[in-house]
């Protein structure tokens, strides 16, 4: 037993001690009203570390008052001590245990990765190698997606070859040739949209032509009606003449 234990169970003996002469002092106080008996004589437990162990003589007590002594007793007397195996053991004994446990058992498929196992340290092995994997993933990524636009290529441009070289060629030709084909487009349909208007323009002013000419033939068409009732007499020898040819018809 090292010396800090025995300094705690010398140090338990005096408390216990002090505890017994208090009791005592509340014991004689009551005596009046309890019956002694004959004095009981208690010895303290031998100590591990040699020490003389005390006697304490007092008059018997009352239940309440022995009570009380236990529970003061187990209070002093504190959480009970660790095993002697595990008191051996060194702190840093316990730790190698615990990781080599917890190399040894592994972690569950639901259970959260810890964040060393998803960083790397930086400048490590391990860090480069995930650095070079990641580089592999991104590059063949890139690749997958300029094969699948040359592919799309080669499906929309007629004429293409199985080479990609040759696809993208093509690619750039049919697109020129598209460009060109807009542009001639465009001029195509700008010429005829000016001769469109210029024939808009010249159909209109043939129709205010026409409703001039229309005008001119209504006036002169009501000056010779005129004259033509002056001629023969009036309107109303006009009106009789043309009822008379009605009743007759």
């Amino acid at each position: 037993m090292s010396a800090s234990e025995a300094m705690l169970d010398l140090k338990r003996g005096h408390e216990l001690a002090k505890l017994n002469e208090s009791l005592q002092k509340q014991n004689v106080s009551n005596v009046s009203n309890v019956r002694l008996s004959p004095p009981k004589t208690q010895t303290s437990p031998p100590s591990q570390a040699g020490f003389v162990n005390t006697t304490h003589i007092w008059p018997a007590m009352p239940p309440q008052g022995q009570q009380m002594q236990q529970q003061m007793h187990q209070t002093i007397q504190g959480p009970p001590m660790p095993q002697l195996s595990q008191m051996s053991q060194p702190p840093q004994a316990t730790q190698h245990q615990q990781m080599q446990q917890s190399q040894i058992q592994p972690p569950a498929p639901g259970a959260p990765q810890t964040p060393g196992s998803q960083k790397p340290i930086v400048g490590s092995d391990e860090w480069h190698k995930q650095r070079r994997e990641n580089h592999k993933e991104v590059e063949r990524r890139r690749r997958e997606t300029i094969n699948d636009g040359i592919n799309e290529l080669a499906k929309i441009v007629p004429g293409c070859e199985k080479n990609k070289g040759s696809i993208l060629a093509r690619a750039v030709q049919y697109i020129q040739q598209l460009k060109d084909n807009e542009a001639a487009t465009i001029e195509k349909w700008t010429l005829e949209k000016l001769l469109t208007d210029q024939a808009i323009n010249e159909l209109s002013q043939q129709v205010e032509m026409l409703k001039s000419e229309n005008e001119r033939v209504r006036s002169d068409n009501d000056r010779l009606r005129m004259q033509m009732d002056e001629l023969t007499g009036g309107p109303s020898k006009k009106k009789q003449r043309t009822d008379f040819e009605q009743k007759q018809g």
